[in-house]
């Protein structure tokens, strides 16, 4: 009966999860279904209040409307409100909140100005929705729509209107299909009832702020939620508002239906399976009661009955039930399957005992068992009754009771055991286990045998000793070995001593490693190359040591703790001269080993050791070092030194070259000249040319000149306002002869005029020399344009031919041609000294490779950078001199460009003149230059006849040179100085004025001039007109 009930325990308990599990499911899909109402009735709402708006929008544009035409405005009004029946008024306020026009026409303005959907859509310029409220126009509950209506400038300037009647709900619970005891309810942002179906007339106007339901719909928006109305009955709800605008969440919908209702037809299910289960519960006790005798009673007895047999040992015994009834068949099966098992278990048993036996004879270990805890029999097996040179049939206690004992002794480390100190007695007396001990027994006969033996005592069912075992291994001949090991230990010991004293006089490290890696040897060199003081410090595995060194080849590559030298011996390598550089890192050691190693195996081939030796080569490898560096740098001077002789020898015979070039035409010409008359065209030709040549031999020497100067970083600028205009024109003449020559026209633009601040000859030279270039470089017939313009940027942008400065306000010279242009190897290079494209292009076009270098350095002394572009070969090339603009403040006010003085035609008239030169040509040009221009001039060819000269008579001016023989320049005018100083120069004489004139045109030379005392210094050749103006301003 009691299982019956038990049995019926569960599905009772299942009949209630489901039950419950139908109930949670009922909710949830109620809560789904309202929230899917309550969405479709959101949306059927929000497409009223979208009709609003629209409507609203509609009205706000309306002229009658905007202009406040209240009685074109009222009948407007009302035609629409009966168009529209879902409205109770309509209305038009101005910006103070005062109607204008209404669907109620009241005698006197209502005021509205406090409504929320009036200052709502006041405020935000946008449509808005009011609260529940008794419209003071209509006089009636309704929910009200606001938008503004706008000024031309933007300003809300009144408000239109429309009220929504409230009864319009009943339309919209039809529309939604509500299921049946919902009830669905509309409430304003404050919680004020605007609808409820059903009842909606007693609801509406009522606020709710604190009800449960509207605090999660204030907090969640939407979802669903459980919870008691004000009524009390506990309701599934679904809530939303209608949606995403400000305007749209002003208003939530909520339906609601009873949880009884949702959960009735669960409950239902679940009365019905209760009363089912009730049914066949009474049914199943009645059949228990009438069926457990005759299938049940009577099998029990008979299975009793087996278990007694079975317990008397009978194991043959059997049910003889049938296995074919229910679970009492199957107990039946199990109690003969256990008789069987039981069976088989004592036959197993008794081969086990067989089998043990014939293990005991047949075991090369000696055993002796007792099996009495008197130790009156104990047996041996054939093994160890042959150690005690017995039979095995024989009692081998040592305390028989009718037989005398066994003729042999036990000893241990040289002491007689007593019997119960015996392993096998000690076991079973003190009831535990002997372990791994050695004894030593002695036959009758003399024989000695060293045994190591286990004993162990045996327990009955109740834990108490019965007997002992014990196991015994012969191991004489292990202990004969030991003793002969023994003695070769001490044998090696005394071999060790010697090799330690080998090993500690060798003058290289030594290390030797067991197979784990472990240090086991380091001799006194070793100790030392690697920063150790004892063998103790280093006994460590090789990983240990990867914290603190660090190993690298010669070439400076990490070398892993795996391919150390002793890994590598380790690992079965026999290695030579294995050269690491070792750096200790706590110390900061650093030093270059040399290492050799091998392995050491035995007779298996295992390896058991490995030894390493290494000897310290940093001084060694030093010092190769060092002769491979001191090589190294001679082969590259030697290369530095060809490399410079090669350029040297390109460069003095492209400078023979563009100097002997110009020499051709002018002795040329000179030659023609003087052999017979020509006409005047022919005369004027010929001195043009050699002028021309005599100007391009200058040119190069200038730029000789210059380039030293740069090189020295003497270049200095007489910096000043410069107009960049004039600056152009004047470089434009100097090349406007070779440019007309040539066919080729030059384009300028000045519409954008720029001051800097620089020295204006060598800003002229910068343009000449870029002009100078575009002309040589530019076939006949082509084209070269020159653009000045100002400019504005962050930065200079630096290509790879230009020199980088940050510029913000620059003035930019450009300069473009359509001649032979820049290849992208070429230009990378093109600013370089002594460097044009290749010597096709020295011979075709001529020049040192000097006028861009030049003109690098003189753009950047002026802070300004330079850059060249070309498409490519035969392209043309463009040149852009970026320099900073003069500031504002600084700018010089425009003046117009000053004209050349009109001179007359002798500027010198009166002036006396000496000038001394060795060269007779050079004092001869130089005396009918002078003459010309007036001056009385007394020449010299050495510093003696000029000092005599100054002896005889008074001149204003000493013009000398400075390389003559005996006396040079400097010589002479300090020897004038001394006697000047001196009063040795008579006082009708006095200290004439001085100018250098000489080929020695350096920086240097013009200092030492002028340190001299001379106030001048002009090299050769000189402009005739310059050096005349020269003098004629020493004697102003």
């Amino acid at each position: 009966m009691l299982l019956v009930l038990l049995a019926v325990i569960p599905a009772l308990g299942l009949i209630l999860y489901t039950a419950a599990v139908q109930r949670r499911t009922a909710a949830v899909e109620a809560q789904e279904n309202l929230l899917r109402l309550t969405k479709f009735a959101a949306a059927h709402q929000r497409q009223t209040s979208e009709g609003a708006r629209q409507m609203l929008i509609a009205l706000s544009q309306i002229p009658d409307l905007r202009e406040g035409d209240a009685e074109a405005c009222n009948q407007l009004l009302a035609n629409l409100l009966e168009q529209y029946r879902t409205y109770v008024a309509l209305a038009v306020a101005n910006q103070a909140g005062y109607t204008i026009c209404s669907t109620s026409t009241p005698t006197q303005p209502v005021y509205i100005g406090d409504r929320p959907y009036f200052q709502l859509a006041r405020d935000t310029r946008d449509f808005a929705i009011g609260n529940y409220q008794i419209g003071r126009i209509t006089k009636q509950a309704d929910l009200s729509f606001g938008y503004p209506i706008l000024d031309a400038t933007g300003q809300v300037k009144a408000v239109v209107m429309a009220a929504l009647d409230l009864t319009w709900l009943d339309q919209l619970a039809a529309t939604v299909n509500l299921p049946p005891g919902a009830i669905m309810t509309i409430t304003d942002r404050n919680g004020t009832v605007l609808g409820r179906y059903p009842t909606s007339s007693s609801w509406v106007g009522v606020s709710l702020p604190d009800s449960p339901v509207t605090q999660i719909m204030l907090e969640q928006r939407e979802g669903t939620a459980v919870a008691r109305g004000l009524d009390g009955v506990e309701r599934l709800y679904g809530f939303t508002t209608l949606g995403d605008s400000a305007a749209d969440q002003a208003v939530h919908i909520r339906i609601g239906v009873p949880k009884s209702l949702v959960v009735a037809e669960s409950n239902r299910l679940l009365a019905q399976n209760l009363f089912a289960l009730a049914g066949v519960t009474a049914l199943a006790l009645a059949a228990a009661w009438v069926g457990g005798d005759v299938f049940l009673t009577r099998k029990i007895k008979s299975l009793v009955q087996t278990a007694h047999q079975l317990q008397q040992g009978n194991l043959g015994t059997r049910t003889e039930l049938s296995y074919q009834f229910g679970e009492l068949g199957q107990l039946a099966r199990a109690f003969d399957e256990m008789a069987t098992a039981l069976e088989a278990r004592e036959q197993a048993i008794a081969a086990l005992n067989q089998d043990l036996q014939t293990l005991f004879e047949v075991i090369p270990i000696g055993v002796l068992m007792a099996q009495d805890a008197e130790f009156r029999q104990v047996r041996a097996n054939p093994a160890f009754a042959q150690i005690l040179g017995l039979d095995p049939k024989e009692n081998v206690s040592y305390t028989p009771v009718e037989t005398p004992p066994p003729p042999y002794k036990l000893f241990r480390e040289d002491r007689e055991l007593a019997p119960n100190e015996f392993p096998l007695r000690y076991a079973a007396i003190h009831n535990t286990e002997v372990k791994g001990t050695e004894v030593d027994i002695v036959r009758g006969d003399g024989s000695r045998f060293s045994l190591f033996g286990y004993a162990k005592p045996l327990l009955n069912p109740q834990g108490q000793v019965r007997g002992s075992v014990a196991a015994f291994l012969d191991i004489s001949d292990r202990k004969q070995a030991e003793l002969e090991r023994e003695q070769l230990l001490h044998q090696l010991e005394a071999s060790l001593g010697q090799l330690e004293a080998v090993i500690n006089s060798m003058t290289e490290g030594l290390a030797i490693a067991d197979p784990e890696g472990r240090i086991v040897t380091f001799n006194p060199t070793a100790l030392t190359l690697y920063g150790y003081d004892s063998v103790e410090q280093v006994q460590q595995t090789l990983p240990e040591f990867a914290d603190l060194f660090e190993t690298r080849d010669l070439q400076g590559c990490p070398i892993p703790p795996e391919d150390w030298p002793m890994a590598r011996a380790l690992q079965g390598e026999t290695f030579g001269d294995y050269e690491i550089r070792v750096h200790r890192r706590d110390t900061g050691k650093t030093w270059i080993g040399s290492h050799n190693g091998t392995p050491v195996q035995d007779k298996q081939g295992r390896i058991i050791l490995a030894i390493v030796t290494v000897r310290d080569i940093t001084a060694q490898r030093q010092a190769q070092v060092e002769l491979t560096r001191s090589l190294a740098a001679e082969q590259a001077a030697r290369a530095e030194a060809e490399a410079a002789n090669q350029i040297k020898d390109e460069f003095l015979a492209v400078l023979s070259h563009e100097l002997r070039s110009p020499l051709n035409p002018i002795l040329g010409w000179s030659k023609i000249l003087q052999q017979q008359r020509h006409d005047l065209a022919t005369q004027t030709r010929a001195l043009q040319t050699i002028e021309r040549n005599a100007k391009l031999q200058t040119q190069l020497i200038d730029d000789l000149l210059d380039i030293s100067k740069i090189l020295q970083g003497k270049l200095s600028l007489e910096a000043a306002p410069v107009n960049l205009q004039f600056v152009i024109e004047a470089a434009l003449e100097t090349v406007r002869l070779a440019a007309e020559a040539k066919a080729i026209a030059i384009q300028v633009d000045y519409s954008q005029g720029a001051h800097v601040f620089g020295d204006a000859g060598r800003l002229q030279q910068v343009v000449g020399n870029l002009l100078s270039n575009a002309v040589k470089f530019t076939p006949s017939g082509g084209r070269v344009a020159v653009t000045l313009q100002r400019a504005s940027a962050a930065s200079a942008e630096s290509g790879p031919s230009e020199t980088p400065t940050p510029l913000q306000n620059y003035a930019q010279i450009t300069v473009t041609d359509t001649g032979k242009g820049l290849t992208d190897e070429v230009r990378p290079y093109i600013f370089e000294r002594f460097r044009q494209a290749d010597s096709k292009t020295t011979r075709q076009f001529g020049g040192l490779g000097l006028g861009l270098a030049i003109v690098r350095q003189l753009v950047e002394l002026h802070g300004g950078t330079v850059q060249a572009e070309s498409p490519g070969d035969a392209q043309g090339a463009t040149f852009r001199v970026k320099l900073p603009l003069l500031t504002t403040g600084s700018r010089p006010a425009h003046h117009p460009r000053p004209e050349p003085l009109e001179s007359s035609a002798a500027p010198l008239t009166g002036i006396r003149v000496l000038a001394v030169d060795d060269d007779a040509d050079s004092r001869e040009i130089l005396t009918f230059i002078l003459e010309q221009a007036g001056a009385v001039v007394t020449a010299t060819a050495s510093a003696v006849e000029a000092l005599q000269a100054l002896s005889q008579s008074a001149f204003d001016v000493l013009i000398s040179d400075i390389g003559m023989p005996d006396m040079d320049g400097y010589m002479l005018l300090q020897h004038i100085t001394a006697q000047a100083e001196s009063g040795e120069q008579a006082a009708a004489y006095p200290w004439p004025k001085a100018i250098a004139l000489t080929a020695y045109a350096g920086e240097i030379n013009q200092q030492k001039a002028l340190a001299v005392g001379f106030q001048r210094h002009f090299s050769k050749p000189v402009e005739p007109a310059a050096l005349v103006a020269a003098i004629a301003s020493l004697m102003d």
